[in-house]
């Protein structure tokens, strides 16, 4: 893929599970910015599953990126924010090619 087919801003957050408020007491969990990157983004169309005995449809997507440190360090614990949407990160990045110049991630639409 080349560089020219990275159009979407990807910004990524992690879950800030030791966040205190001001008296030092714990605060509700907040999102903390991690890794912003262009990527190409393609969403997979047509997924519905059976959920509590009635048919549930879903959003999900394959996220490609550039392979770096930061990049590698993104968990299925992560969720990111593209095209006005936020997604959550369902599988941790994986290698596409051969040469480990791409990552590729797959992302479920959080409704």
């Amino acid at each position: 893929m080349d560089a020219g087919r990275l159009r979407h801003r990807a910004a990524f957050a992690r879950r800030n599970e030791d966040a205190r408020d001001a008296m030092g007491n714990p605060a509700p969990a907040t999102w903390a910015p991690l890794l912003t990157v262009w990527a190409n983004f393609r969403e997979t169309l047509g997924r519905e599953a059976l959920a509590a005995g009635r048919m549930e449809g879903s959003r999900t997507g394959t996220l490609r990126l550039r392979n770096s440190a930061a990049a590698r360090g993104i968990t299925a614990a992560d969720r990111v924010t593209l095209l006005d949407a936020t997604w959550e990160v369902v599988s941790p990045p994986a290698h596409v090619d051969e040469a480990g110049a791409w990552l590729e991630l797959r992302l479920e639409w959080l409704a």
